[in-house]
C-alpha cells in the first residue's frame, strides 16, 4: 500500500463516515455514511492496480452494493408493514455488510485479493457500523442473532482447518470472532460485544502488521520474517483462541459465564468453534518453529511494532483482568 495524501484523506473519509453511521440519527443518513464509506474504500484497496486486487474490489463492491440495496428494500417496505420477514431482510443485509455466515461468501475471497492492511481495514473498522446496526436490531430479532452466532462459529472453524493462505485463514478466523461478538446480543448485553470487538481488533492489529513487512502469504514463507516477530505472532495467535492468561481469554471467560446461565446449547458450540479455532492457530504457530531460518533476513524488528505488539499481547493482561470486577 502506498501512502499519498489522497489515501491519507480517504482514510480520514473512512473514519468520519464510519462515525457518522454510528451515531445516526436515522436509516437513511446511516446508509449514506456507509456508501460514501464504500466508495473511500474501493480505491484504497485498488492502491496498487494490480489485477489480484481488482478482483477483489470489485468483489467487495457488489457484495456491500447488494447489501445497501436490501437496506434499502426494507426500510421502505417497513413504511407499509412491520412483519417479520421485513426485519429478517434488514438483519441479513447487515449481516452481508458484516461478512457475517450464512452471508460470508464474499469476504475471504475479498481479504485473499487485498493487501494486508487493507485486510485489517476491512475486518475490523470496516465492520463497525454494520456491527453496531446490528445491535439497534437486537430486540427485533433475537432468534436470528441466536441462530448467526452458532453458524459463525462452525463455518468459521471447519472451513478454517485447511486453508495454508494466511489471509483466508485469517478471514475466517475473524468469522468465528462474529460469533463471539454477537453471542452477548441474545442476552442484551451490547456493552459486552462493544467490549469484545474492541479486545479482538487490539490483538489482531499487530498480527496484520508482522505480516505485511514483509508481505506473507502462507506459512512457507516464515522464513522472510523475523524471528522476534514470529514469536509475537505465535503468542498473538494464541491470544485470539483464548489460552490464559493471554489478553483473549478474559472477554471468552466472560462470555462464558453469562451465557451459560441462559443459553447452554450456545456456549457449547461457542466452545466447539474454539477447539477448531485452536487446530488452525496452532498449526500456524507450529509452523513458524519448524520452518528453517533465512540467513540473510533481519534480526531486529521496528521499535514501534514491537511495542504494539508486546502491549497486545501481555500489556493489557492487567487491564483486562481488571474488567472482570465491573462484570
Amino acid at each position: 500500500m502506498v501512502y499519498t495524501p489522497v489515501s491519507l484523506l480517504l482514510l480520514c473519509t473512512i473514519i468520519l463516515r464510519t462515525l457518522i453511521a454510528i451515531a445516526r440519527t436515522n436509516w437513511l443518513i446511516a446508509w449514506a455514511s456507509i456508501e460514501l464509506n464504500l466508495l473511500s474504500f474501493i480505491p484504497l484497496i485498488l492502491n496498487s492496480r494490480s489485477n489480484q486486487e481488482t478482483e477483489g474490489a470489485i468483489k467487495y463492491f457488489l457484495a456491500q452494493a447488494l447489501g445497501s440495496a436490501l437496506i434499502l428494500l426494507s426500510r421502505i417496505s417497513i413504511w407499509h408493514s412491520h412483519s417479520p420477514l421485513i426485519i429478517l431482510i434488514l438483519t441479513t443485509s447487515l449481516l452481508l455488510k458484516l461478512g457475517a455466515a450464512p452471508c460470508h461468501f464474499w469476504f475471504p475471497q475479498v481479504i485473499s485479493a487485498i493487501s494486508w492492511i487493507n485486510c485489517f481495514i476491512a475486518a475490523t473498522w470496516q465492520k463497525l457500523a454494520p456491527l453496531f446496526l446490528l445491535i439497534f436490531l437486537t430486540q427485533s430479532s433475537h432468534q436470528l442473532i441466536l441462530f448467526v452466532c452458532v453458524i459463525n462459529r462452525i463455518i468459521g472453524g471447519i472451513l478454517g482447518i485447511n486453508q495454508s493462505h494466511l489471509r483466508t485463514l485469517l478471514a475466517y478466523s475473524s468469522i468465528t470472532h462474529i460469533g463471539w461478538t454477537l453471542s452477548p446480543l441474545t442476552i442484551q448485553c451490547p456493552n459486552l460485544a462493544c467490549l469484545y470487538f474492541i479486545l479482538y481488533c487490539i490483538i489482531a492489529a499487530p498480527i496484520f502488521l508482522c505480516l505485511a513487512h514483509p508481505s506473507v502469504r502462507n506459512p512457507n514463507q516464515f522464513n522472510l520474517i523475523p524471528k522476534i516477530n514470529l514469536l509475537l505472532i505465535s503468542f498473538l495467535l494464541l491470544s485470539l483462541r483464548g489460552l490464559p492468561p493471554l489478553t483473549g481469554f478474559l472477554p471468552k471467560w466472560i462470555l462464558i459465564k453469562y451465557l451459560s446461565f441462559k443459553y447452554q446449547v450456545l456456549t457449547l458450540f461457542l466452545l466447539l468453534g474454539s477447539y477448531l479455532n485452536l487446530y488452525f492457530y496452532l498449526t500456524v504457530t507450529f509452523s513458524s518453529i519448524i520452518t528453517p531460518r533465512n540467513c540473510n533476513q533481519p534480526r531486529t524488528i521496528r521499535p514501534p511494532l514491537l511495542t504494539i505488539a508486546a502491549t497486545s499481547c501481555l500489556g493489557l493482561i492487567i487491564l483486562s483482568y481488571a474488567l472482570t470486577f465491573f462484570y
